[in-house]
């Protein structure tokens, strides 16, 4: 089980996971998703990742840390309630803040 963190380390984290992805992704880029769970009461364990440089970036952690959604490290992706497409969303208004479907999506 991992450790937790304070407060201070928290804030440090989602400050250099925001530098990160905003290096990272351009606007009209596309992320792609792989889904890890699908639970029977609708629960998403979701991985996100971009093609930079002809590489492909697992970017889940860092979005994770960004618009502070659980990680898990079992599956290694990000729990969420909603789809790949809600997750942009947030991510979009946590770099660009306000310029929202900045992103595609689609699945590997």
């Amino acid at each position: 089980m991992a450790a937790k963190l304070t407060a201070a380390q928290k804030r440090e984290r989602k400050e250099t996971s925001t530098k990160r992805l905003k290096e990272l992704l351009k606007p009209g880029q596309t992320i792609y998703y792989i889904r890890r769970v699908l639970t029977r009461h609708g629960r998403r364990n979701l991985s996100l990742l971009v093609i930079d440089d002809n590489d492909l970036n697992d970017i889940s952690a860092r979005v994770s840390d960004v618009i502070e959604m659980r990680w898990d490290d079992n599956h290694g992706g990000i729990w969420t309630q909603g789809t790949a497409q809600d997750l942009a969303y947030h991510l979009s208004m946590a770099l660009f803040g306000g310029n929202v479907g900045q992103f595609k999506v689609r699945q590997l």
